[in-house]
């Protein structure tokens, strides 16, 4: 059995471009606020694919991807609106796929005295999960660590099998890497 983690092009905008400095830490530039940040009318001029991610790592799906994650998948998501026009959003996934940084030898540098995260984290690919076996055929997760640097810090987004190939021949913008146990 198969789980993938997703990946698509680049939707050539920042996610977190105009955030209020709160939901940030001012030493590192972490995320650090409680309640996740959903812009109101993010700056898209327009969404080329169903599925692309911002520069600063958000994935940001179109209406056509919601529909379809909300008639198949099998785990719980949330869907917050970012764009008006065109229509655009960005996922929750309560559930979270843990990451296995030992095995895959990520690297956290820099952590921050003020807020105790850490500045950068490297090493998200090949993806390795502790928890591969428990990643409903159906299902979606959000990895729980968040790869990158400063504000451009988000999870990978992992999915079973069967909604794995289902999205590859629905969404045909998406690649799919393999994730290990």
């Amino acid at each position: 059995m198969a789980n993938y983690a997703i990946f698509a092009a680049d939707a050539d905008i920042n996610y977190y471009e105009g955030a209020p400095e709160v939901f940030f830490c001012s030493s590192c530039g972490s995320y650090t606020n409680s309640r996740q940040y959903f812009p109101n009318d993010l700056k898209v001029k327009s969404l080329k694919n169903d599925f692309s991610y911002s520069y600063d790592g958000q994935l940001i799906i179109s209406t056509k991807a919601k529909v379809f994650l909300e008639e198949n998948s099998s785990t719980k998501l949330e869907f917050h609106r970012v764009n008006s026009n065109p229509e655009a959003f960005v996922i929750e996934a309560p559930d979270k796929a843990v990451f296995d940084s030992e095995k895959r030898k990520t690297r956290l540098s820099g952590e921050c005295s003020k807020c105790g995260k850490f500045e950068s984290i490297v090493g998200s690919t090949p993806p390795f999960l502790k928890n591969v076996n428990e990643i409903e055929q159906m299902g979606m997760y959000f990895t729980d660590i968040k790869f990158g640097s400063g504000k451009e810090k988000s999870p990978l987004i992992i999915v079973g099998e069967a909604l794995g190939k289902l999205l590859k021949k629905t969404f045909k913008e998406i690649d799919l890497e393999e994730v290990r146990g």
